[in-house]
């Protein structure tokens, strides 16, 4: 038997799909009438993306569940949405963050091509991937990357554009305008970048920080999954026990 999010916009699958809803919904109420009213708390969850949000959740009862309950076609369509949402590719993203965070570590290369700085303050940066850092009152510069966009430039035509770009714009207000510029062989880690220029930063605890909300993104994605996985199954069941029931 074939199961997947087509398996939910099958016409051949609706009485089937019907029937396993009107149970579930039957046991729920069921559940609640016999529990009866609950009192309203404060709760706290986790989303998929690893951001917390805080609820309060409202009284509940039989007769209220029972009409806020979604029709049978909306849990058709969520049932579909949710291969994107927590399937087997659900986990992809938050496997990336750890990945990216894993190999970003403190002496790892910092990325940087190039710095302008004055008076021992650094002002500006661009990175290997032609990004534009500015500190200490040179945001007007992130106009240098805007029209980079405009022009549609990329690679080391974007760096070359930007520093060139970048010294012009500081050399008349900075005459002691320092620039330093790296490359593969001389590229400053994470750890030796931020002591040049931040050395109150600690970039141990900023990283260690860093990778514990990756983990608990992980997490977090890995319980939606398992649970999504549960609730699949148990639907798969239904079906196969209808079908061979047939």
């Amino acid at each position: 038997m074939q199961f997947d999010a087509s398996t939910f916009s099958d016409p051949a699958m609706r009485p089937q799909l019907e029937q396993y809803y009107e149970a579930k919904k039957a046991a729920l109420i069921a559940s609640l009438e016999e529990r009866g009213d609950t009192q309203p708390q404060q709760l706290t969850f986790k989303l998929p993306d690893g951001t917390e949000q805080t609820a309060t959740a409202i009284p509940m009862n039989a007769e209220f569940v029972e009409k806020a309950l979604v029709s049978f076609d909306k849990w058709l369509e969520f049932q579909a949405e949710s291969f994107e949402m927590f399937g087997p590719d659900s986990l992809g993203m938050a496997e990336q963050q750890m990945d990216r965070m894993q190999a970003n570590h403190p002496d790892s290369s910092s990325g940087v091509r190039s710095t302008f700085s004055s008076d021992g303050k650094l002002l500006a940066y661009v990175t290997a991937d032609g990004g534009l850092a500015t500190s200490n009152g040179a945001d007007y510069l992130q106009t240098l990357a805007q029209k980079a966009n405009e022009l549609g430039l990329g690679g080391q035509e974007r760096i070359d554009f930007l520093n060139t770009e970048i010294e012009k714009a500081l050399s008349s207000k900075h005459p002691d305008l320092d620039i330093a510029t790296y490359d593969g062989s001389n590229m400053p880690s994470k750890r030796e970048f931020a002591a040049m220029w931040q050395p109150g930063f600690n970039v141990d605890q900023h990283y260690a920080e860093g990778l514990a909300e990756a983990e608990a993104q992980m997490e977090s994605a890995m319980s939606w999954h398992r649970n999504w996985e549960r609730n699949m199954g148990e639907i798969r069941s239904f079906l196969l026990s209808m079908q061979e029931a047939a």
